[in-house]
C-alpha cells in the first residue's frame, strides 16, 4: 500500500488529490449510477509528469484504468477539495467519469 505523500509548499497531500477523485465519482453515481455493487479504489502516485490517479475495482473480474493529471491540475484538485464540503470538481471530473467508464465497462 502506497503512503499519502504530503507537499508541505502547496499545502496539499496525494490523498486530498483522491479525495477530489472520490467526489466525481460520488456525482457520477449520484447521475448515472455503477453497474458493481460497491465503490471504485482510488490510488494516487507522484509521477514525473504529475500524478498518476488509478481508478480499480475488485469486482468477478477486476479491472483498473488510470490517467494522468498534471502537478497543477493536482494542486488544484486538492485544493478545491479542501474548500469544499461535497461538490465535485469540474475541472476534472470528465477524466474521472471516462475511467470510471472503461472500468466498469
Amino acid at each position: 500500500m502506497m503512503n499519502s505523500k504530503h507537499f508541505s509548499n502547496k499545502q496539499v497531500s496525494t490523498c486530498e488529490i483522491a479525495g477530489a477523485v472520490a467526489l466525481c465519482a460520488i456525482h457520477d453515481l449520484r447521475v448515472n449510477l455503477f453497474r458493481f455493487g460497491g465503490f471504485p479504489q482510488i490510488t494516487v502516485e507522484q509521477v514525473e509528469a504529475g500524478f498518476n490517479v488509478k481508478v480499480s475495482v475488485e469486482d468477478k473480474l477486476p479491472s483498473e484504468a488510470s490517467f494522468v493529471l498534471s502537478q497543477e491540475e493536482g494542486i488544484a484538485a486538492a485544493k478545491a477539495f479542501q474548500r469544499s464540503q461535497s461538490g465535485h470538481d469540474p475541472a476534472i471530473f470528465d477524466r474521472v467519469q471516462e475511467a470510471l467508464a472503461r472500468v466498469i465497462g
